[in-house]
């Protein structure tokens, strides 16, 4: 989702001699080897290329948090709670919970545990399914 940076000649020329083809019919080759390469590279069964960083936020989301009832920990300065306009509690029915970033984009590990929530038998709380670590904080310098 990169609007800034402006593709090189070289790029522009592969992306202009690349083999295309229709993605949801498994038919780009292109995408086809990409996937292959990236679960190879993680020992994955899969991987799945997606066109932005906020949609690979929230189907990891929507991965880990089984909708309605279920909570993510966020960093309150990560783009997960600023810049994705609530999408996870929009699409995915999760709530996010954002809490201090620390100056390197950390967060406490004491912060962190005391705002897990466990199953709720009486239902009345979420359950905290995920903590999201961004590894590079923009807003806290473009540390890891």
């Amino acid at each position: 989702s990169d609007t800034v940076t402006q593709p090189c000649k070289e790029m522009r020329n592969a992306m202009s001699q690349a083999e295309v083809g229709d993605d949801v019919y498994s038919e780009d080759v292109t995408v086809n080897r990409l996937e292959q390469e990236v679960a190879h590279l993680l020992d994955k069964e899969a991987a799945l290329l997606v066109p932005s960083g906020s949609m690979g936020n929230l189907i990891a989301i929507m991965s880990h948090c089984r909708g309605r009832s279920t909570e993510a920990i966020v960093g309150d300065r990560s783009h997960i709670n600023i810049h994705e306009q609530g999408s996870a509690a929009q699409i995915a029915g999760v709530q996010l919970v954002p809490l201090a970033n620390q100056p390197d984009g950390t967060l406490k590990i004491s912060d962190i545990i005391s705002n897990i929530k466990p199953s709720d038998t009486t239902n009345h709380l979420n359950k905290t399914a995920l903590i999201c670590l961004e590894n590079t904080q923009n807003y806290c310098g473009g540390v890891c």
